[in-house]
C-alpha cells in the first residue's frame, strides 16, 4: 500500500451503500488543470409556477391545502363545521371502526367487510389528516409570533445590560476622573 493510498477518501469512518471509485483513476484524471480547463455551466433558470416533488408536478399559484372533493377523497363532515368537535367525531368512528374490523377478522378473515372497513377506516384517517393540516397555517403563524416576542425580548434585555454598563462605566469614571486628568497632565495625549 503507497503513501498516495493512505491518504485517501476511503479511510473515512462513514459506511457507504455503493463502493468508492477507483483512487488512481479519479487522481490521474482529476487534477487542478484539467478542471480548469473544464466551463462550468450555470444552472437552469427556474420553471415560472410548475416545479416538480417527488415525481409529481405542482403548480405554485395552487392552493396550499386542496379540499379533499378535489383529491377524489369522500368527505365525512359538513361544509360547515366545528374543526374540534369533527376531529373528536372522526376519532370516535376510527376507533369504534377498528373493533369492528377487529371482530370482523376474528370471525372470518377472508370477508369482503374486511376491505370494507379498511377503505373506510383509509378515508376517516385521510379525513383527520386534512382537518389537522387546516391547523398548520395557524400554527406557524401563531409560532412566527412567539419567535418574534423572544426576540423582541432577547433585544431588550441586551439594551437593559448595554444601559447597566454605561451607568457603571460614568460612574466608575466620575470617580476616577482626578486620576485620569493627573495622569493625562503628566503624559499629555
Amino acid at each position: 500500500m503507497s503513501a498516495n493510498d493512505k491518504a485517501k477518501p476511503s479511510d473515512t469512518p462513514h459506511v457507504s451503500l455503493f463502493p468508492s471509485p477507483p483512487w488512481q483513476l479519479v487522481n490521474k484524471h482529476l487534477t487542478p488543470s484539467s478542471v480548469a480547463d473544464v466551463p462550468v455551466r450555470p444552472p437552469s433558470p427556474p420553471g415560472q409556477n410548475v416545479y416538480r416533488m417527488f415525481g409529481n408536478l405542482y403548480n405554485a399559484d395552487d392552493a396550499i391545502l386542496r379540499s379533499l372533493e378535489s383529491q377524489g377523497v369522500r368527505r365525512v363532515y359538513p361544509q360547515v363545521y366545528n374543526r374540534k368537535r369533527e376531529l373528536r367525531k372522526i376519532n370516535f368512528s376510527i376507533l369504534a371502526n377498528y373493533l369492528d374490523l377487529l371482530d370482523i377478522i376474528t370471525r372470518d378473515p377472508s370477508s369482503p367487510k374486511r376491505t370494507e372497513r379498511l377503505d373506510h377506516l383509509a378515508v376517516l384517517f385521510i379525513n383527520m389528516h386534512h382537518l389537522v393540516n387546516e391547523y398548520r397555517q395557524h400554527q406557524s403563524r401563531d409560532l412566527l409570533r412567539e419567535i418574534l416576542k423572544y426576540q423582541v425580548s432577547l433585544h431588550v434585555t441586551a439594551v437593559a445590560c448595554i444601559r447597566m454598563f454605561e451607568v457603571t462605566r460614568s460612574a466608575t469614571f466620575a470617580k476616577h476622573r482626578n486620576v485620569y486628568t493627573y495622569l493625562y497632565g503628566i503624559f499629555g495625549t
